[in-house]
């Protein structure tokens, strides 16, 4: 089976406030050790994501990211954010 192209995420945290999720970019992915952290928003929530080279490096962040968040998860990024749009502190995930 072909592996898919584009990078990849690991989503471990969902915030209200674009200052909460900068506290998960900032000062908790320092802690656990997590490279690349970002904030994207998306269906009106802040989401902090480890952003990924390959479907096997996100295999391998899954378990770091899960010790702050037992429900995060692995994405494809060219399709959970289809059409990414830098903004000031975050990328906001736009519509079609």
């Amino acid at each position: 089976m072909a592996s898919e192209g584009g990078d990849w995420g690991v989503v471990w945290s969902g915030d209200s406030t674009l200052s909460g999720a900068n506290y998960q970019v900032n000062t908790i992915a320092k802690q656990l050790g997590i490279a690349d952290a970002a904030v994207y928003f998306r269906q009106g929530s802040y989401r902090s994501v480890a952003r990924v080279a390959s479907k096997q490096a996100a295999d391998q962040l899954l378990p770091t990211a899960q010790k702050r968040r037992s429900d995060a998860y692995i994405v494809n990024l060219s399709r959970w954010c289809a059409n990414p749009v830098e903004k000031t502190g975050f990328i906001e995930c736009a519509a079609k």
